[in-house]
């Protein structure tokens, strides 16, 4: 049974696409908190400035007491914990535990998240719910980390590349069998030899030794397939259709007949 004379507070800092947040949650005395900030700071940042609020509501509400603030940060513990302070948002959550503990006992312990424990979920969805608010003024200056700043340029560029690639007229084969480029797909075209590399790349994009393409080129006098004779012979109608093919397809899909959906979800290797 926990002791009722010790006060229990309960943080926790969130990161999401949208934002991040930190909050404090009590039950008696009741306290709950919360403070949207911006989409750069870290998880650990969210959980310091959640340490420095819960300091803050200590310092105004609470007095002569015996407190234990629950963390699941072990990483924000020891940032604390170091003799030198290493950045202002550490000083700023030391400046306010100093301040709380002059007038009381304050103790801060780890606690293992997502535990089932009741409190600790009021208190992460509380943080979570926060993360995808937007920030209030005033909010405590976070500088973003180097890191931070990377991903939030990656993240740009991606999505500048994107909107780029889906104005961009033309290219119909390659956005059917792509639809977006991604590095996880690219890994797996890497990996193949430069002989293999180089026939999917010509599938995709449609620029290969099909009758379609050779027609265009004026080396061909028809782009009827070599295969069932009955359609144009294009990289969709060659991976998708051909009647020619689909003991093939058959084998290597687990279908006679398949869209470009399928492609698109297929291992290089396999086109």
């Amino acid at each position: 049974m926990p002791d009722e004379t010790i006060l229990q507070l309960w943080v926790d800092g969130s990161r999401r696409e949208t934002g991040s947040g930190a909050s404090v949650y009590s039950v008696e005395p009741t306290i709950k908190v919360s403070k949207p900030l911006e989409i750069w700071p870290t998880a650990l940042q969210a959980e310091l400035v959640a340490i420095s609020l819960a300091a803050e509501e200590i310092s105004n509400k609470i007095s002569n007491k015996k407190i234990i603030i629950y963390c699941d940060c072990k990483q924000a513990l020891l940032s604390l914990g170091r003799y030198r302070c290493s950045s202002s948002l550490l000083e700023d959550c030391h400046n306010n535990l100093c301040e709380a503990a002059a007038s009381n006992e304050i103790t801060i312990c780890w606690t293992k998240g997502h535990s089932g424990n009741k409190l600790y979920d009021m208190e992460d969805n509380l943080a979570r719910k926060s993360a995808g608010e937007p920030p209030r003024s005033p909010e405590p200056f976070i500088a973003p980390t180097i890191r931070s700043l990377i991903e939030l340029r990656k993240e740009e560029t991606r999505k500048q590349f994107l909107t780029y690639w889906d104005r961009t007229p033309g290219c119909r084969e390659a956005k059917e069998a792509l639809m977006y480029p991604d590095p996880k797909r690219t890994d797996l075209f890497m990996r193949l030899s430069r002989k293999n590399l180089r026939l999917v790349i010509g599938l995709i994009i449609s620029h290969w030794h099909l009758q379609k393409h050779l027609l265009n080129m004026g080396i061909s006098n028809t782009d009827i397939c070599r295969g069932c004779g009955e359609e144009e012979e294009s990289a969709e109608h060659i991976l998708c259709d051909c009647v020619a093919l689909q003991t093939l397809r058959l084998s290597i899909f687990g279908d006679i007949q398949i869209r470009m959906s399928g492609i698109r979800a297929a291992q290089p290797g396999q086109i």
